[in-house]
């Protein structure tokens, strides 16, 4: 591989990490949200591995910036809807544990269950939207009384 490739590839990996470190998410954290695993990624992020594929490094990218709440566009969001966003999908995934007998129910009471799940998904995205949609108004007044 010539060395402008593999200097370009290393640019990439750094960029990975750099903004995986500065959103505090690790390597396990990016695994879990991946296609790619978490020793994989932790591999690529320690050094270990230091050719992995170009398809990899740009899926790990991919699902990074997925991952990254931080920001939407150019507006920056504050980090305590970051915060509030995963605690509010922490106690969504305890609420909806797995059913270990969930092939042996009926068709009705697998829907029924799968839309709970999915109520108490919506509902909790949906707080958080409404909390940053009432700080961009505020801030959008804000602006246009100094203006």
């Amino acid at each position: 591989m010539p060395e402008n490739q593999l200097n370009k590839k290393q640019d990439l990996i750094n960029y990975l990490i750099e903004l995986a470190r500065k959103n505090n998410i690790s390597a396990y954290e990016l695994g879990k949200v991946s296609s790619i695993s978490s020793s994989s990624v932790n591999k690529i992020f320690s050094g270990e591995n230091k050719t992995p594929k170009q398809k990899t490094l740009e899926i790990l990218l991919n699902d990074l910036e997925k991952s990254i709440a931080g920001t939407t566009g150019d507006i920056e969001v504050r980090k305590e809807y970051t915060t509030e966003a995963r605690r509010q999908l922490n106690i969504v995934a305890e609420k909806i544990s797995p059913y270990p007998d969930f092939d042996s129910l009926k068709i009705d009471d697998k829907l029924n269950i799968i839309h709970k799940k999915i109520e108490l998904i919506s509902n909790a995205l949906g707080n958080i939207i409404l909390n940053q949609e009432e700080d961009l108004e505020k801030l959008l007044k804000k602006h246009l009384t100094k203006n």
